[in-house]
């Protein structure tokens, strides 16, 4: 059993976008979860594979949501939420060569299962805005002496950004990508390093009319003294 107070924001923020909400209610919640554990390679973390199932049930979950063009946060009366989450991971090394591998998969299933008086039973059993059913994360690294490369990529399922689920964002693909070298100088130690953000040019938002930066680069240096 776990229980939330509302922050100070969720209750008394205030500018020109939002406004808090001094009702709100705590929130109150069960959870339960059972894992699975595989590991085929005895003392050997070339594969590590997890499988959790989970359900949580809520009550008066806390939600920001717009209100005309304000956002305010308000209580949703009973909320169940329910999936799995698979993670497989694992390291490989050659000498002086280091591959490391992660794969993470999840299923959402959150609905409103219970409504308050003045909610539209419309509403009723509608995924919760803004939480996918579905969620990919696949990360690579390799390293070689101070040479290192890695590459992140993400798929996240199309979401409802409101409680009626009549308006959606669609399902995006998002990758990312890094060089760098590290070095001592004297007693310097250096790193310099070379990013890729939204490597595919994905034309995607996270929150409804909000669109995220196209493809970009970074370029850095990083000194420790």
């Amino acid at each position: 059993k776990n229980f939330r107070a509302p922050t100070f924001n969720d209750l008394y923020w205030a500018d020109s976008f939002a406004k808090g909400n001094p009702d709100l209610s705590p929130e109150k919640a069960y959870s339960s979860e059972m894992g699975f554990v595989y590991l085929p390679f005895n003392n050997v973390n070339i594969l590590n594979a997890e499988l959790t199932v989970f359900a949580n049930y809520i009550k008066d979950l806390i939600l920001w949501q717009p209100v005309g063009s304000i956002w305010t946060p308000l209580n949703l009366k009973e909320n169940f939420a329910r999936g799995i989450e698979l993670n497989i991971k694992g390291l490989l090394s050659v000498k002086s060569l280091i591959f490391n591998y992660k794969l993470s998969y999840s299923y959402t299933k959150s609905t409103i299962e219970k409504i308050g008086e003045n909610e539209s039973e419309s509403i009723l059993h509608n995924q919760i805005p803004y939480i996918p059913y579905h969620n990919v994360n696949l990360n690579l690294s390799g390293r070689y002496k101070g040479f290192s490369v890695s590459c992140f990529q993400n798929y996240t399922g199309k979401v409802y950004t409101d409680l009626t689920n009549l308006r959606t964002l669609e399902a995006y693909l998002l990758g990312n990508m890094s060089i760098a070298y590290e070095f001592n100088l004297a007693n310097v130690q250096v790193s310099t390093f070379f990013k890729i953000n939204n490597i595919w040019n994905t034309n995607y938002q996270t929150v409804y009319l909000y669109p995220n930066p196209l493809r970009n680069y970074q370029l850095g240096l990083k000194m420790k003294f």
